[in-house]
This record gives C-alpha cells, structure tokens and sequence, in this order.
C-alpha cells in the first residue's frame, strides 16, 4: 500500500510487458498482474522502442521528470528501466522516483491562462515590429 514517506516504486515485467510484480510503496499495482503494462500504463509506449532494446548489462534507461498520475497519486517522477536476464527469463525493472519534494510548487501552483483569448492581427504584430 501506499506509504507517506516512500519516494519510489519499482513494478517488474516480462519480456511481453505482462506486469509481474509491486511493490505498491507509492501506489498500488499489484492488482495489474498478469496485465500488459503498456496498456495500464499508456504514457510507456512512448518509450517502447527504448525499453525493447534494453540489453542485459548495458546502461539502464532513464527517462527524467515525467508528469506522471496513476489512481489517486500525482507527481513528476523520474523512470529508469533496467533489463534482468536469469536462467533465460527476461524481466525489465521499472523504477518510479517520485520528485514531489522537489517540484510541489508548480504542481500545487495554480494555471492562470491569458484571460484575452483572442490573437492579435498580424497586421498589428508587424506594424508594431516595425515601429521605431
């Protein structure tokens, strides 16, 4: 379950992205097995490619300050993606940072868009450029 003072997760997967296990410290996850992780979580396949080729002893993936919400937990989170290879089964570890301590004003800050929606011609934009 979640823990207050925990700042990361590590979820584990099979070559074929069936989640295989949680350690549920941030959110819980361990509900998803068996289930396809791209699928769970859609914002990976944006980074399937990269996850794919990982390769057994190279240099893990890491994928830095990722706006990133599953249920109820919302943060900026950093990923790294590590490939394990034992008695020939594949599993790729994903490590989810959680940086909430670090980014929690511009996640608490409020958006204030521009209250004028309408674009200003571009006769204007040029005639003002071009003004000395």
């Amino acid at each position: 379950m979640k823990n207050a003072h925990s700042k990361s997760q590590i979820i584990i997967f099979d070559n074929y992205g069936n989640i295989l296990k949680s350690c549920d410290t941030i959110f819980q996850a361990s509900d998803l097995i068996g289930k396809n992780i791209m699928k769970q979580f859609p914002l990976l396949n944006c980074y399937e490619p990269e996850i794919r080729n990982l390769a057994n002893g190279n240099e893990p993936f890491f994928v830095p300050c990722i706006a990133f919400s599953f249920a109820n937990f919302k943060s900026i989170c950093d990923f790294v993606f590590i490939r394990h290879e034992e008695l020939n089964e594949i599993t790729i570890s994903w490590m989810i940072s959680d940086n909430y301590v670090h980014f929690k004003e511009r996640l608490n800050k409020p958006i204030n868009l521009p209250q004028n929606k309408t674009k200003p011609l571009v006769t204007e934009f040029v005639n003002r450029w071009h003004r000395k």
